[in-house]
């Protein structure tokens, strides 16, 4: 399964009040840096780079509680649970791969953004 088909998969369509709150989210973030601007508190470039770090806390977002969908959640207080899980189904027939499709994805979305 390539990158597109992943994002597509787990990624679902968001509702209409979603797309209007990340609408009045984009607005308000672009009147705020718009003034901040105006007033020379940042240049052009901060301005560009503030705007891509709210894109990018929304889909953050977006993608982490917009797209939960109904289902059972494991939630167990054992370090590196689902780790061990994933390496324990590699020697069965059906290996574990939405679980480490799930910690991928979650590794990638807590990627540091920084110089």
């Amino acid at each position: 399964m390539d990158i597109y088909q992943t994002v597509i998969s787990h990624y679902p369509h968001w509702s209409k009040i979603e797309l209007i709150a990340v609408v009045i989210v984009m607005i308000i973030s672009f009147i705020i840096l718009e003034r901040f601007y105006k007033k020379d508190k940042i240049n052009k470039i901060q301005m560009f780079f503030c705007i891509l770090f709210i894109i990018y806390l929304l889909h953050v977002y977006g993608s982490t509680v917009f797209s939960r969908l109904p289902s059972k959640r494991i939630c167990k207080l054992e370090v590196f649970w689902s780790w061990k899980e994933i390496l324990n189904s590699m020697n069965t027939t059906y290996p574990k791969y939405e679980l480490f499709l799930e910690n991928i994805l979650n590794v990638i979305m807590l990627l540091p953004i920084g110089k």
